[in-house]
């Protein structure tokens, strides 16, 4: 079985990070297994108007793209991924300011996927954030879930 895997807007953006060339290089590497169909890879309107809001009409447009360069399968955003972020947030792991960071994790969440990938070192990927999301999963009935980085796919 093929990880199902939810990738947040900075994979996407990753594969335009000139400025920081490992990152693109890993990237790179990321999407061509992606193209090999080794994984299932999920987005959600999340991801969508995260898009939307790049003010760079260039960036945007390279960014929309990829969207319709690989066969994302895409998952909804109900009630109760919003539901789990607010928790999220309530419980000090993500502040209101990053709600779009704690929905990434809700959705994938609710949708039971395997991993959220994400190149947000500052909020997501980072050991305190998975212990901390997979106990209020834990204790809300949810399955754990990862949250990583595209070079630990």
């Amino acid at each position: 079985m093929k990880p199902k895997l939810y990738i947040d807007t900075s994979v996407i953006n990753g594969l335009f990070a000139d400025d920081e060339p490992w990152i693109k290089e890993i990237t790179i590497s990321f999407f061509e297994r992606v193209n090999l169909g080794k994984y299932q890879v999920y987005i959600s309107d999340e991801v969508n108007r995260e898009i939307r809001a790049t003010s760079d009409d260039g960036k945007r447009a390279l960014l929309v793209s990829v969207l319709a360069r690989y066969n994302f399968r895409y998952i909804e955003r109900t009630q109760e991924c919003d539901k789990l972020a607010d928790t999220y947030i309530e419980q000090g792991i993500f502040t209101k300011k990053y709600r779009g960071d704690a929905l990434h994790v809700a959705i994938a969440t609710i949708h039971q996927l395997e991993a959220v990938v994400s190149w947000n070192f500052k909020h997501m990927v980072k050991h305190s954030t998975r212990l901390k999301v997979n106990k209020i999963n834990n204790k809300k009935g949810y399955q754990q879930i990862d949250v990583c980085s595209p070079e630990e796919v």
